[in-house]
């Protein structure tokens, strides 16, 4: 019965409807994509049964000749007695896990209930996308720091530029002039809607006619120095996009050992470019892969004319880094 149930999941990875011999059919029914509060949930395939669809397409019994290598009658048994299983042990247990897909189990009144688990990708074109949660945007606080503040730190700074061999050396900066200077920064700190212009500054001070020889020297230094300096390089980032690399797949196995020996089996057919993809705990046997979906699916087509025993391949395209 796994074996049944791992052909049915990569079966719907390709077709909407997927049709079991004496059990029903399994549906996608596809939903939109929605916004759900502060989730962004992506377009996805929720699974339905349905136990009136009973009419034999084939599909099944081909995934079987196509992946075991038997007849059409040998793969019929092979569905007939999964199927025969199935039943037994649902009849036994109540309830049946059918693999990743969902759970099987039976009313009071025998009718049969298909539950969908939602464990399982099924949408290869939403690949890998998931539910996005968007935060709100905090509200922005407001800065505490008034026109107080920002005098207060001001007259700070002046301060500390000032040389200091200004004030201990030079008479005209006398504790008259500096008293002066605090006291118009007080009144320009108790009054913050006042205009200061430049002279209400400069008249509490008595402007120095000479500037020691070291203060003018430093100076100097300073001005060479800044001209001197090399401008700072601006470093563009550049973001490389991730690659995307489109493979022709020829078989869908569930663990790596299984699609190695697929590919021992079809050594016959000398295909040079074989390898295994895995992704979402499936190991795909890719025959080729492009970097655009258009040389893919152009080799898909021809492929399929050359090779029949292979006429469910299909194009899987990879997020490369």
């Amino acid at each position: 019965m796994q074996k049944m149930i791992e052909h049915i999941e990569q079966l719907l990875l390709r077709n909407d409807c997927v049709i079991v011999p004496g059990l029903g059919g399994f549906v996608a029914n596809r939903t939109a994509a929605e916004v759900t509060g502060a989730f962004v949930v992506p377009s996805r395939r929720i699974m339905l049964f349905n136990v009136l669809l009973t009419y034999n397409d084939g599909l099944l019994a081909q995934e079987y000749m196509r992946c075991d290598r038997l007849t059409f009658q040998q793969a019929m048994d092979e569905i007939g007695r999964a199927v025969a299983h199935f039943k037994k042990e649902l009849s036994e247990w109540g309830n049946v896990s059918f693999g990743r897909l969902g759970v099987f189990s039976t009313g009071v009144d025998g009718s049969l209930t298909f539950r969908y688990s939602g464990n399982v990708e099924l949408d290869i074109f939403n690949y890998g996308l998931k539910k996005l949660n968007f935060a709100p945007l905090a509200s922005e606080r407001k800065s505490s720091f008034g026109m107080k503040e920002w005098v207060a730190a001001a007259a700070v700074l002046l301060l500390l530029l000032l040389p200091l061999n200004l004030l201990k050396h030079q008479e005209p900066y006398s504790s008259a002039s500096l008293s002066s200077l605090v006291t118009a920064v007080e009144r320009m700190a108790q009054d913050p809607l006042e205009t200061v212009t430049q002279e209400t500054v400069l008249d509490s001070l008595t402007v120095v006619s000479e500037m020691p020889d070291s203060l003018n020297l430093v100076q100097s230094e300073i001005a060479l120095a800044e001209a001197e300096a090399p401008a700072p390089e601006s470093v563009e980032q550049q973001s490389v996009a991730p690659r995307t690399v489109y493979h022709v797949i020829i078989a869908s196995l569930s663990s790596q050992a299984k699609a190695r020996q697929y590919m021992s089996e079809i050594s016959e057919y000398n295909f040079d470019n074989l390898e295994i993809v895995r992704a979402e705990n499936r190991y795909r046997v890719s025959v080729a892969n492009f970097t655009s979906e258009d040389s893919a699916e152009s080799f898909l087509a021809d492929f399929k004319l050359r090779h029949e025993a292979f006429a469910s391949a299909w194009v899987f395209a990879e997020k490369a880094d």
